[in-house]
């Protein structure tokens, strides 16, 4: 993968929840920077950057940008909300699909973008551009075609040299795979990409209902219980939407086949492919729930496939791997 500077990098990092006007995080990318990774994913507020005080979030964010690339640190800025793209179960919001018919809304966000990649498109720290978190389709998976065409083709025009990375959607007809089960194929997950200088990203929180368990933003009952990693008595099916179903014990090769379900459309389009994110609730990360085999297995997969990859997330609460010995298992060992 070839960022801004037009080298070959394999990126691995974590997300930074980034807020606008608080003062950089320097000791935090300092730490993420001694484990030898080499990026950090700040996911944004559409919300901040339109209206009157946009021009004071940039000014913010730049200060975010100059911590971090003090420490040598590869940037993605990733849209992770979205005013009417609000599809997670929360007990205080209801669903809001209206980015997909809302005129206005796609041009808000089009602007957005644009004055983004324009503000950006000097930096070369600046890995890449991720359009839009998670998308969830009121309709069918084309509403995400076409509106990621848009945005690639908005944010190209300002940023002729940074990377476009461009999501596998996460499911249709409101519904995202967590709750149907059932994988869209792959091969109307992903939009088509603009140009070469764009790769294709998802994410891998596999199972949900383990990396989700107690999650104060999820009521389902299945996530309010505890569950292990390896599971040897449990049984999970991987159920692709184009027919085919596999069974799997709930262990190392549940989250191979996962992963390559995406590596193997990636490789046969010759397209490079992120893992932007995978973790687990931090409340796991005791023996008897395995989340540290967790993460330690979906790592080494990751990397076993050459997959540029992020851990979500540094220093939030539910995900937060700061500060924990856990931590330790994203070490990158030094080159030889």
């Amino acid at each position: 993968m070839q960022p801004a500077t037009g080298r070959a990098v394999q990126l691995r990092g974590v997300g930074v929840l980034w807020r606008p006007g608080a003062v950089p995080d320097s000791a935090g990318y300092r730490e993420i920077a001694a484990l030898g990774l080499n990026s950090v994913r700040l996911v944004l507020d559409m919300l901040d950057f339109d209206g009157d005080r946009s021009a004071e979030t940039l000014a913010s964010l730049d200060r975010h940008l100059d911590a971090a690339e003090r420490e040598g640190l590869w940037v993605i800025l990733m849209m992770g909300r979205i005013p009417g793209a609000q599809f997670v179960p929360r007990t205080t919001q209801p669903y809001d699909y209206s980015i997909w018919r809302d005129t206005a809304r796609q041009v808000a966000l089009r602007r957005v973008w644009r004055r983004l990649a324009t503000h950006v498109s000097s930096r070369v720290r600046v890995a890449g551009l991720s359009l839009f978190l998670e998308p969830v389709t009121e309709g069918s998976v084309e509403q995400w075609h076409r509106l990621s065409a848009v945005l690639q083709r908005e944010i190209r025009a300002a940023a002729p040299r940074h990377l476009l990375l461009v999501e596998s959607a996460a499911g249709e007809f409101r519904t995202r795979r967590e709750l149907t089960g059932i994988e869209l194929p792959v091969e109307r997950a992903y939009p088509s990409l603009v140009d070469r200088n764009a790769a294709w990203e998802f994410y891998a929180f596999e199972l949900d209902d383990y990396t989700h368990q107690f999650a104060p933003w999820r009521p389902e009952p299945s996530l309010q219980r505890a569950r292990t990693y390896p599971d040897s008595t449990r049984i999970v099916r991987l159920v692709d939407g184009s027919g085919s179903a596999r069974a799997f014990v709930f262990d190392r090769h549940y989250l191979a086949a996962h992963l390559d379900r995406h590596v193997a459309w990636a490789t046969r389009q010759r397209r490079p492919l992120v893992l932007w994110g995978f973790g687990t609730a931090s409340r796991t990360f005791t023996p008897d729930l395995g989340g540290a085999s967790w993460v330690q297995d979906m790592r080494a997969l990751a990397e076993e496939r050459g997959l540029h990859w992020g851990y979500w997330m540094f220093d939030t609460g539910y995900y937060g791997i700061r500060a924990r010995p856990e931590l330790e298992l994203l070490r990158i060992a030094p080159s030889r």
